[in-house]
């Protein structure tokens, strides 16, 4: 049996070639394609086909069209009398237009979001070059901890010791209380960073010394936006600001006064480095240049295309070489030594335009995007743009199959099928037009219904080149899609199928549309699913059992910016004010990071069996404000942790090696060679975010330690009445008193914990949005389709209510034609959604139960929904009035 060429290509050569001349032509054609078939495989059969089809058809007649304007004024009917005809079915075309401007609005703006976010610090002339160069740490536990800082003096040395090192730069940051004519901020896009930031990241300077304006010690560059919020109209140059801040491993100061040497442009939105203040790196001197342990962020540039692999081998012997001597001097021990315990030290290369979509390094300068929540993006976009295309393709077909006479009085006309493809295709791309126009007024609406603050986009994307070019692409895409079939399905319909104005047994669009449905619904099930569970999971973060009180808590940030004197009357203050019930100074909050030490047990036979336990140093009206629960103790009163008395938690127990609080009370840690005594148990409480298991806690008095920055509290924690929203106002007042010259500043623990979970929550908040749109689009589209099913079998009904059917029984026959797709697809979509829910889930340590429930209950929601649409269509089928269904027979 011999194979033909594609349909689609013959279909593409009928409508195309002349008839005189298309017999000869078609069979010369079959010849070849047989023969490339044979010899060539079908890939090339198939290419040779269509390529011989296009340079066969005539196009003289056509240039003839346009030489003599029969072309053009051919097109301007062609566009005038779509429009007539758009404006006659206005029913379909509205519903057409607003699911299409949905589903491109919707899906153009997510995927204007994943092409935003993926190209983060592109925009760099150098970008491809440039590298962040990061520590991997390892533990004798074989514990790895990935920081993206370097040791302080390592760019230096690269950048003089391998060939493969063009430059260097490195920049910390700190939050800083800023000072300059006579006005105070409380700053936390505070750099120090090399004079060659500018060659690595070559903003504009707006006014100063453009070339070395971070060479001298204590210099400093201003964004343009701090150059007017603290100067105004002055000129700022040579201008003094003075920083008041804490010790920090590369500060060896608290308060340093700087001079303004140039103005910059603001950086934009999408970078990961992101500045007001840039200070020069050389104020600080010589401070931890020696430190091989510590690190600030360092960045290289290198030369084009290098050997990386041999690049980070030759980073294994450059670590070796200078953390040996480093280990040699401060702890005498070797290198070697160092690794047999089961440590390590790595330097590894991150691009820079891999940095933000990377969560895997820790102390970095601002949260990065998981690539999982891009791609869980963009699977939502293109599921929207499906679902659109499908809809747009069903509508057309009912718009079409409702001009079946029209087709058939054109063609019996002398109506070319080429003129009827191009009138089809030129009313779907107007459609797309329009949709396009109606899909920037969706974005607003859009904008107010995520509250897209919370998203890093620029000011007025909406307007930008990129933004509607993306949603036209996207518009116009799924006009093309559906437009071209859908014009080379009815353009094909014969005169006699037009002129008696309905469509034979078994038409293939009917079977197509359907099959089609289903693949709708099936989508619309997905995403109602998993943004079900989506919300479920989101809902349990927020109102799970954090194992403390987070409700009334305020936090007072900037603790540790003043002295121990005002600190203290500042605490007395607050605690007697009404609104107040408990306070709580602490080192550490609830999802603010801690700090890891090795303790080792008194009683251990083993001499190195250390213990990391993660530490918080609090006084003892912690317990109290947070409402922590004791489960066993014997401290006196409320002397909980004192010089050498600690708390621990449940996990820190159970690594110990017991199970009965009460067995470990008076037990002993050995911390810098000091016995500290455990005085009490406390429940677990989750002192990071959900993502992570709670892990072993020792809670202690700053005293326990040897020395800042541990030992500092940094935090005071105010526990108000829970119907008290202006207690800030009372502790602000307070804190004036005390010390005006430091900002107050101060979030709400709850507040504070949500940001630890904002990219889940706009996620849940994106396929929430995604949901609804899907479950629109799907539902027009069943109406669309029944709308057809109704003008199909019209008559077939009416014949039947005539000749006695009950209307159960023609409800029964209207519904049995969509119950099957429907419920084929609630079957299928739920086992698919509940693995890719399941592996959402499983970066959360403590998640929700997946249960069968979730999933058949919303699914019900939307099958009821589906069949109350149904139902509409079903009862106007069977209360139609026979005479006037039958008249035209």
């Amino acid at each position: 049996m011999t194979k033909g060429p594609p349909k689609l290509f013959k279909a593409i050569f009928h409508l195309f070639c002349p008839k005189e001349r298309r017999n000869e032509i078609e069979g010369d054609l079959n010849e070849l394609y047989q023969l490339d078939l044979d010899h060539k495989g079908p890939k090339r059969a198939n290419l040779n086909y269509l390529l011989s089809s296009l340079s066969m058809i005539n196009f003289q007649g056509y240039f003839q069209f346009i030489r003599f304007s029969n072309f053009t004024r051919m097109l301007k009917l062609i566009i005038a009398y779509s429009l007539r005809s758009i404006l006659r079915l206005r029913v379909n075309v509205l519903m057409g237009i607003f699911t299409l401007a949905l589903g491109a609005t919707a899906s153009g703006f997510l995927l204007y979001y994943i092409h935003y976010e993926s190209n983060y610090d592109n925009f760099h002339p150098q970008s491809s070059n440039i590298y962040r160069l990061n520590t991997i740490s390892q533990n004798d536990r074989g514990e790895q901890s990935k920081l993206a800082l370097a040791p302080v003096p390592s760019g230096p040395k690269l950048a003089s010791e391998f060939v493969e090192v063009l430059d260097y730069t490195r920049a910390q940051k700190l939050s800083a209380t800023v000072t300059s004519n006579n006005f105070q901020f409380e700053e936390d896009r505070f750099f120090f960073t090399d004079n060659s930031f500018f060659d690595f990241f070559p903003y504009k300077i707006i006014q100063g010394n453009i070339h070395t304006p971070l060479v001298d010690p204590q210099s400093i560059v201003l964004s343009e936006s701090m150059a007017k919020k603290y100067f105004g109209e002055q000129d700022p140059l040579g201008q003094t600001i003075t920083i008041n801040t804490k010790k920090t491993f590369t500060l060896n100061f608290t308060e340093m006064s700087f001079t303004v040497k140039a103005i910059v442009e603001d950086p934009p939105p999408n970078t990961h480095l992101k500045y007001d203040f840039l200070a020069s790196f050389s104020t600080l001197g010589n401070f931890k240049n020696d430190d091989w342990f510590g690190g600030v962020a360092t960045y290289l540039k290198l030369v084009e295309t290098p050997d990386f692999k041999l690049f980070d081998q030759k980073l294994k012997l450059f670590i070796g070489e200078n953390l040996g001597p480093y280990l040699e001097a401060r702890f005498n021990m070797s290198f070697e030594d160092f690794l047999a315990s089961g440590r390590d030290k790595s330097l590894v290369l991150q691009p820079l335009t891999g940095i933000h979509l990377s969560n895997e390094y820790s102390s970095t300068f601002e949260p990065g995007v998981n690539k999982s929540f891009l791609n869980i993006l963009l699977a939502v976009s293109l599921l929207i743009l499906i679902l659109t295309t499908i809809n747009f393709f069903n509508l057309s077909i009912a718009s079409g199959l409702n001009r079946l006479k029209e087709i058939g009085v054109r063609k019996s006309l002398g109506a070319q099928k080429y003129q009827m493809f191009f009138q089809f295709l030129t009313e779907s791309l107007i459609l797309g037009i329009l949709a396009l126009l109606i899909s920037l007024i969706f974005t607003f609406i859009a904008l107010g219904l995520l509250s897209w603050q919370q998203f890093e986009l620029p000011d007025k994307f909406y307007l930008s080149f990129k933004f509607i070019g993306i949603l036209g692409l996207a518009t116009i895409l799924t006009c093309l899609v559906s437009g071209v079939f859908i014009s080379l399905s009815l353009s094909k319909i014969s005169v006699i199928i037009g002129l008696r104005g309905s469509l034979l047994k078994g038409f293939r669009g009917i079977r197509l549309q359907k099959s089609l449905l289903g693949l709708q619904f099936f989508i619309a099930f997905i995403t109602l699913m998993v943004a079900t569970t989506f919300n479920a999971q989101n809902k349990y973060l927020i109102n799970s059992d954090l194992g403390y009180d987070k409700e009334g808590l305020i936090i007072i940030k900037n603790i540790d910016k003043i002295t121990k004197s005002d600190r203290n009357a500042f605490g007395e203050n607050a605690a007697s004010l009404a609104q107040v019930k408990s306070k709580a100074f602490s080192s550490n909050i609830p999802n603010s990071g801690t700090d890891a030490l090795e303790f080792i047990p008194v009683n251990s036979t083993n001499p190195d069996n250390q213990k990391v336990f993660f530490t918080f140093c609090i006084e003892d009206e912690f317990l109290e404000t947070y409402d922590l629960k004791i489960l066993a103790s014997n401290a006196p009163g409320a002397n909980f942790v004192k010089d050498s008395t600690v708390l621990i938690n449940e996990n820190a127990l159970k690594e110990l090696g017991y199970f009965n609080p009460s067995e470990v009370l008076g037990q002993q840690l050995e911390f810098y060679s000091k016995k500290l005594t455990i005085s009490g148990v406390i429940s677990d409480f989750h002192y990071e975010n959900l993502y992570t298991e709670v892990k072993p806690l020792v809670l202690l008095s700053p005293s326990a330690l040897p020395e800042p920055p541990l030992n500092e509290y940094k935090y005071l924690s105010v526990k108000t009445m829970v119907s008290e929203t202006t207690a800030h106002l009372a502790l602000k007042e307070e804190w004036e008193k005390v010390n005006p010259e430091v900002p107050f500043n101060y979030v709400y623990l709850a507040d504070h914990l949500s940001q630890s979970y904002k990219e889940d929550r706009q996620l849940g908040q994106l396929v929430y949005l995604a949901n609804y749109i899907a479950i629109a689009i799907a539902l027009l589209g069943l109406l669309s389709m029944s709308q057809v099913i109704f003008n199909v079998k019209l008559k077939e009904i009416t014949i039947r209510k005539v000749l006695g059917a009950s209307l159960h029984a023609l409800y029964q026959h209207f519904m049995r034609q969509f119950l099957f797709p429907l419920i084929t697809a609630f079957i299928v979509a739920i086992p698919l959604a509940y693995w890719f829910t399941g592996l959402w889930l499983n970066k959360f340590a403590y998640r929700i139960t997946l249960g069968w429930e979730l999933f058949v209950g919303s699914g019900l929601v939307l099958l009821i929904l589906a069949i109350a649409v149904l139902t509409f269509n079903a009862s106007r089928a069977a209360f139609s009035n026979p005479v006037d269904n039958l008249r035209s027979e």
